[in-house]
């Protein structure tokens, strides 16, 4: 048999509704308890409208029903039920919500059904749900976009909304942790990338969180309503244990944790993550629009990709990672050594902070004396291909020099000879005829030789300046190779410094690991 709800949505005409089949059924269910009482209804993202009529016929006993739509185009849905308003506006901030409030300052039911996207999802639970009244409804619809990219979602995105939404059911059980750790404390992340900020008093009214295919329905009630209670105790016969019998009445008192929760976060931003560089190196995440750190956590790290160009930092902290399991494992045993090894402790750790200050003298030594060599080479380096540069200069100057001489030589040769010669033709032409012709046909050998003298030297000079070029040539190779030096040298002592840095952070690592090794082998420290 269909329920009221079913009935009025499939019987249904006017403005478009859209709506799963499973939200038509789970919400009847819900409802139920509200329908004939006098609530008031917000409702995230009515695109076309239809459904603020469904629920006008639906609550018959409804208050106020309020639509908000970032849409420009539904300032044009009219109503005839004058229960029913329409805000236009981005419901994600406080100008919207501000609207929202004149209209009616706390609300039975809130549906969000609106942009879907993670950020504005969890920016709109922070703003509604403190106005929601104690034993309301906090809906959120659609849940299935948290877990593409264009949506800000992955499935092991931590800035996701359904990751958000079962962080909630955590703070639900924040009298169980058994850590020193408040309830916003859980949910950092989103207050350090600027998404929202929740209260302890808040977080503490949320009485249940209930998840379906795409939906997660949050249930407000007073703090004290949501703690276990007071342990109840009846009868007098406990055959199989007694000890339940001395605890009626008593609180739930979480035994204190030494887990590793707080000591390491697997959502923890790591200290090189280079957003620029992730965004110009994977484009279809910029096109995508979301966050470059959330996808790298939900999606980039499984496939592959680097959060920063510099090999030698992600090798760093891949060490840091392992340090981290390492330190889970030292943990554990931590309580039980400290108390049966305190005087033994307090002259490890003493022993531990000398060697540790001995090791950092030495690498700052090492990493003075590394950085001392870069200095050195690089001006060896400098000063060999100066030289090398001066040499050329040199070389083709000299050639330079030379060849102009041997050109001014041959020039200066061949004029006296054609004067003397032309002095002797005009003093006796006709008498010295054979002797022109012999003359000129000597005139014509010189300047062939000294033609060919000159193709000579212009060949030598060609070879020359061919040589030079090639000189040239080795002395830019011989510049690539001192650049390729430096740069590789430099990424040496940028490892050398990140690998130092870290271990100044982590100064008890090696004595820990020691100390538990020592532990495990049962060796008495």
């Amino acid at each position: 048999m269909m329920s009221l709800l079913e009935q009025l949505i499939e019987t249904h005409t006017g403005k478009t509704t859209d709506k799963w089949s499973l939200y038509v059924r789970e919400y009847a269910r819900l409802f139920e308890p509200y329908r004939d009482q006098p609530i008031c209804l917000l409702e995230i993202g009515v695109q076309n409208g239809g459904s603020l009529e469904v629920w006008s016929d639906y609550f018959a006993q409804a208050r106020v029903l309020v639509g908000c739509d970032i849409d420009e185009g539904c300032r044009n849905l009219t109503y005839a039920d004058s229960r029913v308003h329409v805000v236009v506006g981005d419901a994600s901030t406080v100008e919207t919500r501000d609207q929202i409030l004149s209209i009616s300052a706390t609300f039975d039911i809130i549906i969000d059904d609106g942009s879907h996207t993670a950020s504005d999802i969890v920016k709109s639970f922070a703003l509604y749900f403190e106005r929601l009244s104690e034993g309301g409804l906090y809906i959120v619809e659609d849940l299935h976009c948290s877990y593409w990219q264009n949506y800000q979602g992955g499935l092991h995105n931590p800035l996701s909304s359904i990751h958000f939404f079962k962080s909630l059911c955590d703070i639900v059980n924040h009298q169980s942790w058994g850590l020193p750790m408040s309830r916003r404390e859980l949910l950092t992340e989103f207050s350090k990338q600027d998404i929202a900020e929740f209260s302890e008093d808040l977080l503490a009214q949320i009485h249940s969180v209930e998840f379906l295919n795409s939906i997660c329905v949050v249930r407000k009630a007073a703090a004290p309503n949501n703690t276990l209670g007071p342990r109840i105790v009846r009868g007098q016969e406990a055959f199989v244990d007694v000890g339940p019998l001395g605890l009626d009445g008593q609180d739930l008192v979480a035994p204190l944790q030494c887990m590793p929760d707080l000591a390491a976060p697997l959502n923890a931003e790591p200290l090189l993550f280079d957003e620029d560089f992730y965004l110009s190196n994977y484009p279809d995440v910029a096109a995508a629009g979301v966050n470059a750190f959330a996808h790298y956590l939900g999606n980039g790290k499984s496939e592959g990709r680097h959060p920063t160009a510099d090999r030698a930092a992600l090798a760093a902290l891949q060490e840091a990672k392992v340090w981290g399991r390492e330190q889970a494992a030292v943990l554990a045993g931590i309580a039980e050594f400290v108390a049966d090894n305190g005087d033994a402790l307090t002259q490890a750790i003493e022993a531990s902070q000398k060697q540790l200050e001995f090791w950092h003298l030495q690498h700052a030594a090492r990493f003075d004396q590394l950085t001392q060599m870069s200095v050195e080479q690089e001006d060896r380096e400098v000063q060999r291909l100066d030289k090398l540069e001066l040499n050329l200069v040199g070389m083709r100057a000299e050639l330079t020099d030379k060849l102009s001489e041997l050109l001014m030589a041959q020039s200066l040769e061949l004029a006296g000879s054609f004067e003397a010669s032309q002095s002797k033709l005009v003093g006796g032409q006709a008498e010295h005829a054979v002797q022109i012709a012999f003359l000129k046909n000597e005139q014509a050998k010189q300047a062939e030789q000294a033609q060919r003298q000159y193709e000579s030297l212009h060949g030598e000079f060609i070879a020359l300046k061919t040589s030079f070029i090639q000189i040239n040539a080795a002395y830019w190779d011989a510049k690539q190779t001192y650049e390729a030096c430096v740069a590789e040298l430099r990424e040496e002592l940028e490892a050398e410094r990140v690998r130092l840095a870290w271990r100044s952070a982590h100064p008890l690592k090696a004595f820990w690991r020691d100390l538990f090794s020592r532990k495990t082998a049962g060796v008495d420290a």
